[in-house]
């Protein structure tokens, strides 16, 4: 949904957001002129104006009410875990309990975003299917 066309030279047409690099060595002023970004990725000069223009794009691109889109099964049922686990966590007195609680929850969060072992989502995805003979 975003291109971020990087340059360290004259930015011609692009496709996405032209961004020019390197400003510390051609002595261009920082931030958003003219429909370019220009900064210095070694400096971190025009870094906070990137930033700030990713901010507002995502702002503009994403409606606030708009829910998340999920399209899977596997995908919900972590979802309803991660919440169910939040809601051990909240209720837990035991500070040992709080800390699984939370560690599960991370977990099933984990499976939808990507921070999970690859072994566990293969194994949940093609658990489903019967191989015969």
């Amino acid at each position: 949904d975003l291109v971020l066309h990087v340059s360290d030279g004259p930015v011609g047409p692009t496709l996405g957001q032209p961004i020019r690099n390197k400003i510390d060595l051609a002595s261009a002023p920082a931030g958003y002129h003219d429909g370019i970004l220009y900064v210095s990725a070694r400096s971190g000069t025009g870094l906070a104006e990137l930033e700030n223009w990713l901010i507002d794009w995502a702002r503009n691109f994403v409606a606030a009410d708009e829910p998340a889109l999920v399209t899977r099964r596997r995908q919900r049922e972590a979802l309803e875990a991660a919440i169910n686990y939040l809601a051990e966590a909240i209720d837990a007195v035991d500070s040992v309990l709080r800390a699984e609680a939370l560690r599960l929850s991370a977990r099933a969060l984990g499976s939808v975003t990507g921070r999970v072992d690859i072994e566990d989502v293969l194994g949940e995805i093609f658990g489903r299917f019967c191989i015969g003979k």
